[in-house]
């Protein structure tokens, strides 16, 4: 039954984001296409066997927000659940998700495997094995899409841990930052 609801939440997770991503945000009036580096969700990843992941998104697209970031609260155990979807073309795709505590901190023992890393255009996909995250100025916010109201969030996060290449199984250790931008 947990496995059932770790893929229940992930699964729902993955069609709320795909959603979300096509949707505009009522509330931004931000279309400054001059944006500056707080504009930006960022990304820095570095592993033991040399591969980096470095990148920024524009949080705005003309008027649209790039969500990157969803709550969602399981009505069962009031427990809030984070997940991070970044997708930089022709740099690599990004997942993270994870329960967060009653001080909003990952609990990655709930999901070990809560971070994964896939580099663009490769099969390679590495997979947390074991991890510490943190979470710092995080900060919910409220968006209108379509007249439903979601939750989002920004922050930033910091992590380290050993990862598990999918094409060899290689565990190598590694450590990043993602920061998530305000709307």
């Amino acid at each position: 039954m947990k496995i059932f609801k770790q893929t229940y939440f992930v699964t729902t997770i993955l069609i709320v984001s795909l959603f979300l991503f096509s949707c505009n945000s009522d509330d931004n009036g931000n279309s400054d296409p001059n944006l500056s580096s707080t504009e930006h969700h960022t990304y820095n990843i570095t592993l033991e066997n040399g591969e980096t992941f470095t990148g920024e998104l524009p949080k705005y697209t003309g008027d649209t927000f790039y969500y990157a970031s969803f709550i969602n609260t399981d009505e069962d155990t009031n427990q809030k659940h984070l997940a991070i979807l970044l997708n930089e073309t022709q740099k690599v795709n990004l997942g993270v998700a994870f329960i967060l505590d009653t001080q909003n901190q990952p609990n990655t023992t709930f999901n070990p495997t809560g971070i994964r890393i896939k580099p663009w255009n490769s099969e390679k996909i590495y997979t947390a094995q074991q991890y510490s995250a943190t979470l710092e100025n995080f900060e919910e916010h409220s968006v209108n899409v379509y007249g439903e109201d979601n939750q989002i969030a920004s922050f930033t996060l910091h992590f380290e841990g050993t990862f598990s290449n999918s094409l060899n199984d290689e565990i190598v250790s590694g450590s990043g930052t993602i920061t998530i931008a305000a709307p």
